[in-house]
């Protein structure tokens, strides 16, 4: 049996003003079974604010667990699995079809800290294509991702208001913009027919033409979702795990990203080459921004995610709940409007100081009107932090989606495969294998393989309130145009 020390520690957002941390730690290597090629990964995974709903949103999170080797020399590969071989108390967990990671969440409804003792994955070792002398000179990381699931139920596409080149579905009375309602993952034509989906022209919305073909993921079937936008330390160590080759193609300090290792627009990322490209970052807590649309697409192909779509975008701010007139994705068209004043600046810990001083709640967004020009540089503040006392705040106070996802309005505008281009209707939904080409691009069959299939929903730290509307699209057809403006976060459909 080998042991080796903790490997990776991702600090997220919980409430009451302390950091929600989950963690990995204490990883074992055991039980290795030279016959069948198999061995165990023992690992203790723990958050806080963990749920599990069995009414109203009937959802619950989850950790998506995946794991990395390196044999002695070689370079970082995706571990396959095969199988649970120890299932902790009080848990349930799923490994995914494709053996790529498995979720972990509550087995009974509740809410609470979790801490998930002794969690045993099946890795199959010799499918990956080590030999049995290979396992006494392994190393193994284990990542985790705070993940929400989202369950299978129509909703609406659309608004009720003013929003930008929302979605609609045509009526025979021209002047109506009732919202579509999705109820299945069957195709969906694009068109100015009476019964079709449709928008409104304008902006960088689309070519309003084409069908949505089966595949493309509707959001009418379940799926699970980040909780959180990717964070600075998520990149770190997606990056610190890749090639020299890849490392060029995904360096967020080059040329055409932010040009920079000093902080800028609140990225903080920088190098180190004394033992080769190292990435770190002082702000690991916040989301990652200047990341452009096919390095998006590397970082959710490493994880073994997927990109959502622009329809699973308002599915996760919306939930069943019809569309109601100019609202975010807390549900509402409320919104906090002073700039705030930031305490415990880059820290775990940072907070808005000024949150319930103007008279209409406490703050929920980061847009143009608020942003904190106290902090270093404008940009993007940390992940979850207007989450602190849930348990007695409503979702307008908290920002949160009806699914209990963050900041889907705001701070950073969301990656979405777009419906407004050729390229990206024809993405198919397959999920990444953890597995980058050589030179660091993706490689998955049927995802786009330009920004020309990609979006921006849910506007961002620079835009007005309208862009923060759940239905505005005015730039739903556009992402790398702005990525100092524009985050990312992953998905994956059920098994």
């Amino acid at each position: 049996m080998t042991r080796f020390p903790v490997l990776l520690c991702l600090l997220l957002w919980g409430s009451v003003g302390l950091c929600n941390n989950i963690l990995v730690k204490e990883i074992v290597l055991k039980d290795v079974n030279t016959a069948a090629g198999t061995m165990s990964v023992q690992v203790d995974v723990a958050w806080e604010n963990s749920w599990r709903i069995e009414g109203g949103a009937f959802n619950h999170d989850a950790a998506w667990v995946f794991l990395k080797y390196m044999v002695r020399g070689d370079e970082w590969r995706h571990a396959s699995l095969t199988g649970v071989a120890r299932t902790p108390a009080g848990s349930t967990v799923e490994v995914a079809g494709d053996g790529k990671g498995a979720m972990i969440y509550m087995a009974a409804s509740g809410g609470t800290a979790v801490s998930y003792n002794d969690l045993e994955l099946t890795w199959d070792y010799a499918g990956d294509g080590l030999s049995a002398a290979d396992t006494e000179r392994v190393a193994v990381r284990v990542f985790a991702v705070e993940m929400v699931y989202v369950p299978q139920n129509l909703f609406e596409l659309g608004g009720a208001g003013t929003e930008g080149q929302r979605f609609y579905r045509v009526d025979a009375n021209s002047s109506l913009r009732d919202p579509y309602t999705v109820s299945s993952e069957a195709a969906i034509a694009i068109g100015s027919a009476v019964g079709e989906l449709y928008y409104e022209a304008g902006g960088q919305s689309g070519d309003r033409a084409g069908t949505l073909p089966a595949d493309f993921p509707k959001g009418f079937a379940s799926f699970y979702a980040m909780k959180y936008e990717v964070s600075q330390q998520q990149y770190v160590d997606f990056y610190n795990t890749l090639t020299a080759s890849q490392q060029a193609a995904l360096d967020l300090t080059g040329p055409t990203n932010k040009n920079s290792t000093a902080e800028v627009n609140r990225n903080a990322i920088s190098l180190q080459e004394e033992e080769g490209s190292i990435a770190s970052t002082v702000l690991p807590d916040l989301p990652v921004n200047y990341v452009r649309g096919v390095q998006a697409l590397a970082f959710l192909d490493w994880a073994a995610l997927r990109p959502m779509t622009e329809l699973e975008f308002e599915k996760l701010c919306r939930g069943p709940i019809g569309a109601q007139a100019n609202e975010y994705a807390w549900g509402s068209s409320g919104i906090y409007t002073d700039e705030y004043v930031i305490s415990s600046a880059g820290t775990p810990n940072e907070a808005v100081a000024n949150a319930d001083r103007n008279g209409v709640g406490v703050a929920n967004a980061v847009y143009a009107a608020t942003v904190a020009t106290s902090t270093s540089t404008p940009g993007p503040l940390r992940n979850g932090i207007f989450a602190n006392g849930t348990e007695d705040f409503n979702r307008s106070e908290t920002g949160g989606s009806f699914y209990g996802l963050m900041e889907l309005s705001g701070n950073l505008g969301e990656l979405v495969v777009t419906a407004g281009t050729a390229t990206g209707r024809a993405f198919t939904g397959g999920h990444g294998d953890g597995t980058l080409t050589a030179s660091g691009t993706h490689d998955v069959a049927g995802w786009p393989a330009t920004a020309a299939g990609l979006g921006s929903r849910g506007g961002s730290y620079g835009d007005p309130t309208a862009r923060l509307a759940v239905a505005d699209r005015a730039t739903a057809a556009s992402y790398d145009a702005a990525i100092q403006y524009n985050g990312l976060r992953g998905v994956r459909t059920l098994n």
